[in-house]
């Protein structure tokens, strides 16, 4: 829906979801959709202008969906910060799904929003700081829309009976004006030595005549309480507040057109592009103050909001300035977006700014064939309230933050041992994590020569009073034994010669063995991720092997533990046929769980499992597929509690292949996400949830 700026009537267009391009000749043909939460989507679109073939990316969604919300968003949360878009959607936390830039700003102070820029109906940057109103989009609290090049009219009458125009609303002032700043601006008013401060008991409201009581006149640099306003005037203003006395009255008076005042949401950027679905014009963009040489006829990278007539919002950045796709002009902007079939569309921050992020990702190649990603001031930010109440996602900052919140999660009322593995390395980690699951102790993470803060916290927390080292000193240093012995906890360690000899190790501290192994490679870590629930489950060793050769370690625990059968985990290219073969040799009989992929590997070892161990899971963990730390220190949680880890790729279980289809006939109740948005999406936890609610 949008509404009209000259007869402020509401339009109700009901329309159904769509992704498919136009058909023609020049058409935005769509290559990829990735879901991002219930009822958005972004869409990989390829499209072709005179400068040859772009990379368009679409977040497409309802604006008058309940369950999201798009709104603007200050980095940093304060009008002169300034961060990437995808740290913007990590501050902001699991909430905000997805996101692309913003408006621009001005370079001093760095951040500050070059025109209007309104939240949750605050002003909190006035549009008027160019010669001529920029274009700008509203969003109001109904799911409406309305763009447009907004005016607006800031003015404070003092008891002296002089009035002045605001020379800005949270920027700096000049050398002879006056601003108004409130705590949207930053900690302080950050205002020179020669400003005067005068503080209000109130922020002036929109669209009224208000007037505020003075709490305070005080010198420059105070700080800026929500709730208040400051006023700061620097030359002869700076005299006008000097004569206020706490108790006088100052009237406000920010007016703006009659429909903006009554946004919930707003943000200027600029040129606006399409209007009641026509093109606007050269002299339009020029009057917005954008050069036709520079910024129009030049093709860049461009990041644009569009809405169209069935209430899809589209926010959209193409590709420029790089091999495969150079970037539009505002003409072949246009084009694009009426060829995705907007009704309005307003171009925002573009060139070296271009980004779309997702769960923390960048997720477009923001600019040049060097990519990287700038820092911005703004963002236009998708935030979704759908939760999924049965799906436990465990996540840190880094690594041993997750370990430590596994732990933590795991073991509430705390743990009188723990294991200790190398957050660097992995092998010793895979093979110790049955050994920690049949102690029903938790295993935490370290750096080799330091033990990092968050594993720290987590041995005081859960009341640690023996620690198992996983590996030799070469992995975790005589330095982290020695600083946990003056901690008060007592310190054994688990460790071999090399990776195959601290396997073995491990294994023969088992308190309970089957005469069934498992083993996996010790040079990859794909394949032996999964293993440890199912190992667990067995009550059977986890042992590590070469490619093409049986270590000497693990031939002789196989004869000393009593191994009579073992499992390899994965093919003949991670465990080759003449491993297999030398087991043969020893009188084992072997058997492979293994698929083309470690995906599909992870999926034979929990079948091979549920057959051969009795297990029955009734929930599940996943883990990312691509690195191994937050399996690592998860799957010994999870072998615990008889969840198997299913490995994910980072965008879903079904794009992953293996886990969905597994997941497709099973009913379970509850399901654990290890690892953080960064490393598997947002939509992964709904995908859970989705099995959960089917059940």
């Amino acid at each position: 829906m949008r509404r009209s700026i000259a007869t402020l009537v509401v339009a109700v267009l009901v329309g159904t979801f769509s992704v498919s391009a136009t058909a023609g000749e020049n058409a935005a043909v769509l290559e990829d959709v990735f879901p991002v939460a219930p009822g958005l989507v972004r869409e990989v679109r390829a499209w072709s202008t005179l400068g040859g073939p772009q990379r368009v990316h679409v977040l497409r969604f309802r604006l008058d969906d309940p369950q999201l919300e798009l709104r603007p968003e200050l980095a940093m949360g304060v009008v002169v910060g300034r961060e990437p878009v995808h740290r913007t959607l990590l501050r902001l936390g699991d909430g905000a799904v997805a996101a692309v830039n913003g408006g621009f700003w001005l370079s001093t102070p760095d951040g500050d929003p070059e025109g209007l820029f309104t939240q949750h109906g605050r002003y909190l940057s006035e549009p008027a700081s160019q010669a001529s109103p920029r274009g700008a989009i509203a969003l109001f609290d109904d799911g409406t829309w309305a763009v447009g090049r907004p005016d607006h009219h800031a003015e404070v009458w003092f008891p002296s009976g002089r009035s002045v125009k605001l020379h800005g609303i949270n920027r700096m002032a000049p050398p002879d004006g006056l601003v108004a700043l409130t705590s949207a601006y930053a900690p302080t008013t950050e205002a020179p030595d020669d400003a005067i401060e005068a503080v209000f008991d109130l922020e002036p409201v929109p669209n009224t005549l208000s007037t505020h009581k003075v709490t305070e006149v005080r010198p420059p640099g105070g700080g800026l309480e929500p709730g208040r306003t400051v006023l700061v005037g620097r030359g002869s203003w700076a005299v006008e507040l000097g004569a206020l006395v706490p108790g006088d009255r100052v009237t406000f008076d920010l007016r703006s057109d009659e429909l903006w005042g009554q946004a919930e949401h707003a943000l200027a950027a600029g040129p606006l592009l399409i209007q009641d679905g026509n093109r606007t014009t050269r002299a339009m963009w020029e009057a917005e103050g954008f050069a036709h040489a520079v910024h129009n006829d030049r093709a860049h990278p461009r990041t644009i909001i569009g809405f169209t007539a069935d209430g899809e919002t589209l926010l959209v950045t193409v590709d420029g300035r790089q091999q495969g796709s150079s970037g539009v002009t505002t003409d072949e902007a246009i084009d694009l977006m009426l060829e995705l079939g907007a009704l309005d569309a307003l171009m925002l921050d573009g060139g070296g700014s271009t980004t779309m992020a997702v769960d923390g990702r960048i997720t477009n190649r923001p600019c040049c064939d060097a990519p990287g990603f700038r820092w911005v001031a703004t963002s236009m930010v998708v935030h979704s309230s759908v939760e999924t109440p049965d799906v436990v996602r465990i996540a840190g900052h880094d690594r041993y933050a997750t370990a430590a919140k596994v732990a933590q999660h795991g073991w509430p009322d705390g743990a009188q041992h723990a294991f200790l593995a190398s957050g660097t390395s992995f092998p010793d980690g895979l093979a110790g994590g049955p050994l920690a699951a049949a102690n029903e102790s938790p295993l935490l993470l370290t750096a080799q020569d330091r033990l990092p803060g968050p594993t720290r916290a987590a041995l005081e927390d859960l009341g640690v009073e023996q620690v198992t080292i996983l590996g030799g000193p070469a992995a975790i240093s005589d330095a982290i034994a020695e600083e946990l012995t003056v901690a008060g906890i007592a310190i054994e360690r688990a460790a071999g010669a090399d990776r195959f000899a601290t396997a073995v190790e491990v294994a023969r501290r088992l308190p309970a063995r089957s005469s069934t192994a498992l083993l996996a490679s010790g040079r990859g870590f794909a394949d032996a991720l999964a293993a440890v629930v199912p190992a667990h489950a067995a009550q059977a060793p986890l042992l590590l092997t070469d490619r093409d050769v049986l270590p000497e370690p693990t031939r002789a625990a196989i004869e000393e533990l009593g191994i009579t059968h073992v499992v390899v985990a994965g093919g003949p290219a991670v465990v080759s046929d003449q491993v297999a073969q030398a087991l043969r040799d020893l009188g084992v009989t072997v058997e492979r769980a293994a698929g083309p992929s470690r995906y599909e590997t992870a999926i034979a070892l929990v079948e091979w499992a549920e057959r051969n161990a009795g297990l029955v899971p009734s929930r599940v963990a996943v883990a990312a597929g691509a690195g191994f730390p937050d399996a690592l220190a998860g799957g010994a949680y999870a072998a615990v509690v008889g969840a198997p880890v299913l490995l994910s790729g980072p965008d879903s279980l079904e794009r992953t292949g293996a886990p969905g289809k597994w997941l497709a006939g099973r009913s379970i109740e509850d399901a654990l996400v290890f690892g953080g948005r960064l490393v598997l999406s947002t939509w992964i936890g709904h995908e859970l949830q989705d099995r959960v609610d089917a059940a």
